[in-house]
């Protein structure tokens, strides 16, 4: 049973302040907003056909004829007085989608695709729940947790955030630390998810809330803006030489044939210790063909960091483990395909390898600006932190 003490509940009837930023950038700031788009929002007439409203606003009839499929011209006929209709125009005043709204929160949304339309019906959505979990360590972090009312499935997301994101061991939380938790849930208890957690203890402060800005990904962020986890150091040696670049083309010098070289070779001194680029989970250890003993991270933002040909791994490195950035993993060595002692560092987002010497390495993310007014806003409306 929840603990009802520590428990507060708030009905929110959108999703959309989960996307505060997003939504205040096109209210407050559109000088921010790159596309210039625009709508009508109308309610019906008796006798109203989508024609009469084109004329009635002075939309050009042509652009309905556009979009007049069978199946979209089905739906168009289904009007009815005092229903909701969205006409959203793009940059160039054309029509770019309608949106019906019908009883029980329905919409059927008819969207333009170069010269045709698709149609299809929006399910409605469930209302959203805030709820707000408070308490103090006293034994450990999961046990207080699971007493003050947090299932399984939300102390899983925790962890997720905390300790593979974030890099903060739940085991390593002291006593009587005050903690804060927001989540948000749907009225059926479904599609839980993690907003935020704040973590204090004496002078100790560590905080995660979950934000998006505008059209960026959402993402979670430390109270002073500074994404989760940082972003990831440029290399994972402190004294090496870059012996061999990223390419798509290189001939291997072992193998002699030509395949991509998926990320950078630093040779240095067999030994040299290798940290970590960022907090992470250890997704793999062991030998990979080629790539001889290799370490596989997984950091938070889809990326993953490999680290091969080393001569050891850090001692008790095993899969599952959670890494905090710069934390030693193993050591230069010249294990798998090498004619010399050096380090295969890769980096990938998802399946996509990326250039760890690319200037757009995410190497660091912050909000500023309008971003971070918003986010403060959003955390001061969520009454955590303070």
């Amino acid at each position: 049973m929840r603990n009802t003490a520590n428990t507060y509940r708030v009905i929110f009837l959108c999703s959309a302040i989960l996307c505060m930023g997003k939504i205040l950038a096109v209210s407050l700031s559109p000088e921010n907003s790159t596309a210039k788009t625009d709508f009508l929002e109308i309610w019906v007439r008796k006798n109203d056909t989508m024609s009469s409203i084109f004329r009635r606003f002075n939309l050009p009839v042509q652009e309905l004829q556009a979009l007049t499929t069978p199946k979209v011209r089905a739906s168009l006929k289904r009007l009815y007085p005092g229903q909701r209709v969205r006409i959203i125009l793009d940059e160039a005043r054309k029509v770019s989608k309608i949106l019906i709204h019908h009883a029980h929160n329905r919409t059927t949304e008819i969207v333009r695709k170069a010269s045709t339309a698709l149609v299809k019906e929006v399910a409605p959505q469930e209302p959203k729940l805030l709820r707000k979990i408070l308490f103090k360590v006293n034994k450990t972090f999961s046990a207080d947790a699971k007493n003050n009312g947090v299932s399984p499935k939300e102390l899983a997301q925790v962890i997720q955030v905390v300790q593979e994101q974030g890099g903060v061991k739940l085991g390593q939380i002291k006593p009587n630390t005050a903690v804060s938790l927001v989540f948000e849930n749907t009225q059926s208890g479904h599609n839980t998810k993690l907003i935020a957690i704040d973590l204090k203890h004496a002078k100790t402060h560590w905080s995660a809330t979950r934000f998006q800005y505008h059209n960026a990904q959402p993402a979670y962020y430390h109270d002073d803006g500074n994404v989760l986890g940082g972003g990831l150091l440029r290399f994972p040696l402190t004294k090496f030489r870059i012996s061999s670049g990223f390419a798509p083309r290189r001939v291997h010098p072992i193998l002699h044939i030509v395949r991509p070289h998926w990320g950078i070779d630093l040779a240095a001194p067999i030994g040299s210790p290798v940290y970590a680029t960022a907090a992470g989970k250890v997704k793999y250890v062991g030998n990979k063909t080629g790539y001889g003993r290799t370490v596989v991270l997984q950091h938070a933002h889809n990326l993953t960091t490999i680290y091969a040909h080393l001569s050891k791994y850090a001692a008790g490195l095993k899969k599952g483990d959670i890494i905090s950035k710069k934390q030693i993993i193993g050591a230069v060595g010249k294990s798998g395909l090498a004619t010399a002692p050096h380090l295969h560092y890769e980096v990938r987002r998802g399946d996509k390898a990326i250039n760890p010497l690319s200037p757009t390495l995410p190497t660091s993310s912050k909000l500023s600006g309008k971003g971070l007014e918003f986010f403060k806003r959003f955390r001061k409306m969520l009454n955590i932190g303070d």
